[in-house]
């Protein structure tokens, strides 16, 4: 268990990511429940699913996660091909 501290600059490594990942999933949970109320909405654009289809919800799941995955880390590597003293020079 993670010590309560003031604000989130007293939380240790290991306390922050475990945050981040509560905050996930609770961001997921909210998601997946506003998605399925909300295709009530466009129930008649469907064309052959259902609006509560779970395959269809897990795929985009995944679509969206996999495009979040890249999107983190993408501009990672390219930070880290960078080489630091070359561009402090620079500014």
């Amino acid at each position: 268990m993670c010590p309560e501290g003031h604000g989130p600059a007293a939380l240790s490594t290991p306390c922050r990511h475990q945050h981040r990942q509560r905050l996930v999933g609770l961001g997921v949970l909210v998601g997946a429940g506003v998605s399925v109320w909300a295709s009530q909405f466009v129930a008649t654009l469907l064309y052959g699913l259902e609006p509560h289809d779970p395959v269809t919800l897990a795929g985009a799941s995944l679509v969206l996660a996999a495009v979040a995955a890249v999107a983190g880390w993408l501009p990672a590597w390219n930070a880290s091909q960078i080489d630091p003293a070359e561009v402090l020079r620079e500014s």
